[in-house]
């Protein structure tokens, strides 16, 4: 169909040049962008709501009388059992397995790169079982932390008072701490991969230290502190790429409407605003102004039809 032309001679849009394969192309990248953006704004929606949860959790089992963790979570306890023990203030006594001490790499603390000290605590009322003392962090600049002088596990009998935690799992990308040989450094808190080499049956949660006796004397291992009660930058980043979805679903169509004005003008300064074939001669179009002479009623080629 003949592209029509308006009576200011400005052509009418025409949007057949988006079918071509490389505007094709463009449609699909730009679904796809919208896409991610949309899929970003939900993400940062659940880690928001993960976060509210979380702190709402914290304040109540926090808040709990402290108990001993054996009777909380006991040996063989179910996964309900230790979910329900997160962030509950619970105590161990006895002592530490120093020899069955190893760190956590990659573990930072107000910025500086470090690890985690981990250290079974016996249990004197529960013989045969230990628990996994998380005792602080401690600095360290490659994969092999090496434990500061005076901030060695006391070899006597301690009270441990600290948060009760789930141990960590392996994302489908993390490291893989290899089986069959007792590993100093391990990727993650382990609990699983860590009773590999301890022999005392380890509970189904660790502790996070907050308050020792006899109490340390160093500085290190620093204490881990608390869970933060904030709900951090989740709902701004929502935010953001919410807008930034509604400024790609808007301005995108009107990229394409600018390309086809574009190409509208261009026609027009040319001098082919019709677009419009040239209309052949026929018997019906021609005129005889004198004997052999004649001439097309039709206008030039490139008119548009009256």
């Amino acid at each position: 169909m003949p592209t029509a032309v308006r009576n200011n001679g400005v052509k009418s849009l025409d949007y057949r040049f988006a079918l071509r394969p490389k505007w094709l192309m463009l449609h699909v990248l730009a679904v796809v962008g919208l896409a991610v953006m949309i899929t970003a704004c939900f993400w940062q929606i659940s880690r928001l709501h993960e976060k509210q949860a979380r702190n709402a959790l914290y304040a109540t089992h926090s808040a709990e009388p402290v108990e001993p963790v054996a009777a909380v979570v006991p040996p063989g306890a179910t996964a309900q059992q230790q979910a329900d023990a997160r962030y509950r203030v619970l105590e161990a006594r006895g002592r530490y397995l120093v020899d069955e001490q190893v760190f956590v790499r990659s573990r930072s603390l107000d910025g500086q790169p470090g690890a985690w000290v981990l250290t079974p605590l016996l249990l004197e009322d529960e013989p045969g079982v230990a628990v996994v003392v998380s005792r602080g962090w401690i600095p360290a600049s490659d994969t092999t932390p090496t434990l500061p002088a005076g901030a060695e596990a006391p070899t006597g009998p301690v009270t441990a008072v600290g948060l009760a935690m789930e141990g960590e799992v392996r994302s489908s990308f993390g490291s893989v701490d290899v089986s069959g040989t007792d590993l100093s450094v391990l990727a993650r808190l382990d609990l699983v991969r860590l009773q590999e080499q301890v022999e005392p049956t380890l509970l189904g949660v660790y502790l996070q230290l907050q308050e020792q006796q006899p109490a340390p004397t160093q500085p290190y291992p620093a204490l881990v502190p608390p869970p933060p009660p904030d709900e951090g930058p989740h709902l701004s980043y929502a935010g953001q790429w919410a807008i930034f979805a509604l400024l790609w679903l808007f301005g995108y169509p009107m990229l394409v409407r600018r390309s086809a004005q574009r190409r509208a003008q261009d026609a027009v300064d040319s001098g082919t605003a019709g677009d419009v074939p040239p209309t052949s001669f026929t018997s019906a179009t021609r005129a005889t102004t004198a004997p052999g002479t004649t001439v097309s009623s039709a206008g030039p080629a490139d008119d548009p039809p009256g």
